[in-house]
């Protein structure tokens, strides 16, 4: 019974830790989007002002 426990209890660890890269993974790759989404709306207004400027 007792090494059941102890298994369990590696076992539950090891999923919380999984867990945790998941979520880690998760907001990173939300980060980037975000990231990626402000350059694309700079170089957006970027090239408006230049085609304006002719």
């Amino acid at each position: 019974m007792k090494l059941d426990d102890k298994k369990r209890k590696v076992q539950l660890k090891y999923r919380e830790k999984i867990r945790e890269k998941k979520e880690d993974r998760y907001y990173s790759k939300i980060l980037l989007v975000i990231v990626a989404t402000i350059i694309i709306i700079i170089i957006i207004i970027i090239v408006a002002y230049w085609a304006n400027s002719f």
